[in-house]
């Protein structure tokens, strides 16, 4: 299932020219919701499950929800797409390294965008050799034709709380470009 915890609009109406600045009150807005929807649906057995971000992206929200939901079982993946730092230049996934908690057998996954579900893909194919589950995959943002878009594994959802189009592009306060 994918799931928009927010207002599932394109964002901007998906026009590709107006920049999307995503700052600090989007971002609290975004883990709160993200927040609220964990603890409501896996509250019960924070104890047993793990939170794994995906480095880059994901680590600002996994520590956030980390704080804020109070699992401190935290795990991270990284899955290399390119070493560019053009905008649309998308490699293969290839996992890199990472720290995945032997004693956890359930994750829930945090990635800032899925815009074409191949990292995800990457880290539901590792965890599922391993013995692992995932419950949920949270992301700041979904690329509208990732909705149309199957993963590897369908029974885990996808939630999200913006969405944009593929050629939209999103500007993170921690980031370069965002203060242009």
């Amino acid at each position: 299932m994918k799931k928009c915890l927010k207002e599932d609009k394109l964002l901007n109406d998906g026009n590709e020219n107006i920049k999307i600045k995503f700052g600090e009150k989007d971002f609290i807005e975004a883990v709160d919701l993200i927040s609220k929807d964990i603890l409501e649906k896996y509250g019960n057995k924070k104890d047993k499950i793990g939170l794994i971000g995906l480095a880059r992206g994901g680590l600002p929200l996994l520590v956030a929800v980390s704080h804020k939901t109070n699992i401190r079982k935290i795990n991270v993946v990284q899955i290399q797409m390119t070493n560019s730092n053009d905008r649309w230049d998308y490699g293969d996934a290839k996992w890199v390294n990472g720290y995945i908690d032997d004693e956890i057998d359930e994750f829930i996954v945090f990635e800032d965008m899925v815009s074409h579900g191949r990292s995800v893909n990457l880290l539901v194919n590792e965890l599922k050799k391993m013995g692992k589950k995932v419950l949920a995959i949270y992301s700041l943002f979904m690329n509208e034709d990732m909705k149309k878009l199957s993963l590897d594994d369908e029974y885990m959802d996808i939630l999200y709380v913006n969405l944009i189009c593929q050629k939209q592009w999103v500007y993170f306060f921690w980031e370069k470009g965002y203060a242009d």
